[in-house]
C-alpha cells in the first residue's frame, strides 16, 4: 500500500483510497453488518462501486464473496486454481457472462495455471 500511495503522489492522483480488509471484513462493511476503525475516515456510501477485483486463494471465493460479487456490474477474477475457478463460475454465471478469459502459464515446470476472467453482469 505504501508503494501505491507513493505512485499516486508521483502521478498527482488524489481520488483513490487504500484500505486493508479481508474478504469477510469487506462483506461486513459493505453490507453494514459491522463498522471498522480502518474505515473511520471513509464514507462507503459516497462511492458507486461498479467493479470488483478478486484474487482469491487456491480454495476460491467463499459464499459471502460470491454473494457480494453478484451485485457488481463488472468482475475481474484472477485465479491460481482452474478447478475452484470453475466451481465459482458455476455460481457467477447465473448473474454474469464471461467477456474475456485468458490462461497464463507463469510456472512452466509446474502444473499450475493462472487464469484471468472478466465478467459482465447479464443485462448490464
Amino acid at each position: 500500500i505504501d508503494f501505491a500511495k507513493q505512485n499516486c503522489k508521483l502521478n498527482q492522483i488524489s481520488n483513490i483510497h487504500f484500505i486493508r480488509l479481508s474478504s469477510v471484513e469487506l462483506c461486513q462493511a459493505l453490507s453494514k453488518k459491522r463498522e471498522f476503525f480502518r474505515l473511520k475516515d471513509i464514507n462507503l456510501n459516497a462511492f458507486s462501486f461498479s467493479h470488483l477485483f478478486v484474487d482469491p486463494p487456491r480454495a476460491g471465493l467463499d459464499e459471502a464473496m460470491l454473494d457480494l460479487a453478484k451485485g457488481f456490474e463488472n468482475l475481474i477474477y484472477i485465479s491460481c486454481n482452474p478447478f475452484t475457478l470453475k466451481e465459482n463460475l458455476n455460481t457467477l454465471l447465473k448473474t454474469h457472462k464471461i467477456a474475456q478469459f485468458a490462461l497464463f502459464n507463469q510456472f512452466a515446470n509446474a502444473p499450475h495455471l493462472e487464469c484471468g476472467v472478466i465478467l459482465r453482469k447479464i443485462g448490464g
